[in-house]
């Protein structure tokens, strides 16, 4: 149910995590970003992964301190 758009959001044009897209991979990571609100300085970013999308066998998940936004924080999981 979740699949589709969790995968959406690293390999469509217009995900908030595309950035992080696997390119010349046969298979697709997919995943969720977020943002956290500081007030005492810049938001803190967090993604979680898995791959393969269509039947997962790896999850990850990372939250970057001041790391602004989910999207920068997502390519930190694609390398793992």
């Amino acid at each position: 149910m979740l699949r589709e758009p969790l995968t959406g959001v690293v390999n469509s044009p217009l995900g908030t995590a595309r950035g992080s897209r696997l390119w010349g991979h046969e298979r697709k990571m997919a995943g969720k970003t977020g943002t956290s609100q500081n007030p005492h300085g810049d938001d803190h970013g967090l993604f979680v992964g898995f791959y393969p999308a269509d039947e997962p066998e790896i999850v990850a998940s990372a939250v970057v301190e001041h790391g602004l936004h989910g999207s920068t924080v997502a390519r930190y999981v694609r390398d793992l």
